[in-house]
């Protein structure tokens, strides 16, 4: 997936939990798993949450 709206990368799905990056317009998201409006996956050998609104499949850039 990429990354179409900045996003921080999150240890936690809380909003609370621990920034571990940030990503940028155009990044690359392994996501592997969407539950209540996140996406875990990996992000530059980071895994993490992400918001799923931030990311759409490469298809449809």
């Amino acid at each position: 997936m990429v990354v179409i709206a900045p996003a921080e990368l999150r240890a936690g799905p809380e909003e609370e939990a621990e920034i571990l990056a940030t990503l940028a317009l155009g990044d690359s998201f392994e996501a592997l798993d969407f539950a209540h409006g996140k996406a875990w996956g990996v992000a530059g050998g980071l895994p993490g949450y992400v918001p799923r609104a931030a990311l759409a499949t490469r298809d449809t850039r």
